[in-house]
């Protein structure tokens, strides 16, 4: 029995090969070694003196030296499948594999669970490409049975995503996110991550936080190690400004999942909106580089250099290679400089350049906003987050707590828009922006 399943890759012994959906993985002997002694085991504890002497029989090594091949192994699995934890350090005892390997006999007929696998391997990749690829990989499950109802949910979940991270319009993905998650759950009521992706449509479109806050509890009542419940109220609890509650769940969600490139985003982010832009940076770049593809630490990254006062340092983040679908988000802080240096032709350029944005995206007025903001200009800030609220842009909900607003926050008419997004705690930290 040399050849196993496991998540979204496969182990394939005896020709020493690991691959993700037929894509081969460069990984060295050792480290295949031990992922394969770990996945024989079936979740039985493997101490290290066992790993010790069945992979170096002829030769005394170190502790040292089994931890170094396991950090590679842990490595390559982190980098293509970055919010599952696979390998599980037993303290000063050894490991075990987290997951369930399927063997040949089992694995025989799973073309359905394959594409489904495969659908949750490219949500994990946070980007529009993988979002879309994501659905059709669930709209093929459902065309072989349209009532499985984690494809279902599956579906829901990716209209929901492309919703709240504004890569399609509003109208067009939350209400059938909406649709498509009561449906799975009305099939199966146990489904958490459809309780997590709902609680995030009422969150990011609704603007019902106690709502959004019910859902994610729920999903807790069915899985208390989700990791996606925990992180999903963290945005939940940032957006009100209660960013202690944030940063609790995302240490909590480190402890079920440590060194997740997502919840090292989320560190940051939470100590962005706090106002403490030395920690936001360490958190923001130690996500980056442990996923490169994922550019969403890197958008938090030159918004942190924009009120850092490093502007050098973000126009060298602007004018490198960025994803499509995060122009317009990485133009608002291009512009905001801009506007801080006093270059109004470049700040107009940045604010055309959102305008003119091509569908199937739209240009955001939250990101408009933005580089009025820059210009202390509140009167047209405050006009383009009206835009935003009649659109129901799902970044308004962080408007009361992000720092290019910080000059707005007196403003009479800038306090009641934010009031009609949902609560916020005026306590919660705040610092000023660079001069």
């Amino acid at each position: 029995m040399r050849y196993y399943r496991f998540g979204p890759f496969t182990l394939d012994a005896v020709a020493g090969k690991l691959t993700i959906y037929g894509e081969h993985l460069a990984v060295a002997r050792k480290p295949l070694a031990i992922l394969e002694r770990l996945l024989l085991a079936q979740g039985g504890i493997v101490t290290r003196s066992e790993l010790m002497r069945e992979l170096w029989p002829d030769e005394p090594v170190s502790e040292t030296t089994l931890c170094q091949h396991v950090y590679m192994l842990r490595d390559i699995l982190r980098r293509h499948a970055p919010d599952q934890e696979f390998v599980v350090t037993v303290h000063k005892t050894g490991y075990r594999i987290a997951v369930q390997a399927q063997y040949p006999a089992q694995a025989a007929g799973t073309r359905a669970s394959s594409l489904y696998l495969q659908g949750r391997f490219y949500l994990e990749r946070r980007n529009e490409d993988g979002f879309l690829r994501a659905m059709r990989c669930f709209e093929r499950v459902l065309a072989a049975d349209p009532s499985d109802a984690p494809a279902i949910a599956g579906v829901g979940e990716a209209f929901a995503l492309l919703g709240s991270f504004a890569f399609r319009r509003p109208h067009e993905t939350f209400p059938r996110a909406r649709a498509m998650l009561e449906k799975a759950l009305e099939r199966d009521p146990n489904l958490s991550a459809a309780y997590c992706s709902l609680g995030d449509v009422l969150l990011h479109y609704d603007w019902d936080h106690k709502a959004a806050s019910a859902m994610y509890g729920r999903a807790l009542a069915i899985d208390p190690h989700s990791v996606m419940a925990r992180t999903n109220r963290a945005w939940s609890n940032l957006a009100a400004g209660r960013s202690d509650l944030a940063l609790a769940d995302v240490h909590e969600a480190l402890g079920i999942q440590p060194d997740s490139p997502r919840l090292w985003t989320m560190l940051g982010v939470a100590q962005y909106f706090r106002g403490d832009y030395d920690a936001a940076e360490t958190y923001l770049q130690s996500a980056a580089d442990i996923d490169p593809a994922n550019f969403l630490p890197r958008y938090y990254l030159c918004a942190v250099k924009g009120m850092r006062g490093d502007f050098d340092g973000v126009f060298d983040m602007v004018h490198a290679e960025v994803p499509n679908e995060f122009r317009q988000h990485m133009w608002s802080i291009e512009g905001f400089v801009h506007a801080k240096l006093g270059n109004s032709a470049e700040k107009e350029r940045c604010i055309n350049a959102i305008y003119a944005v091509a569908e199937p995206q739209y240009p955001s007025s939250y990101n408009v906003a933005m580089v009025h903001a820059g210009a202390n200009d509140a009167r047209a800030a405050t006009a383009a987050l009206e835009l935003g609220l009649r659109h129901r842009e799902p970044w308004m909900i962080f408007a009361a707590v992000q720092p290019y607003f910080l000059p707005l926050r007196r403003d009479p008419r800038f306090i009641a828009l934010t009031r009609r997004v949902g609560p916020f705690d005026a306590h919660a930290p705040q610092r000023a922006q660079p001069a």
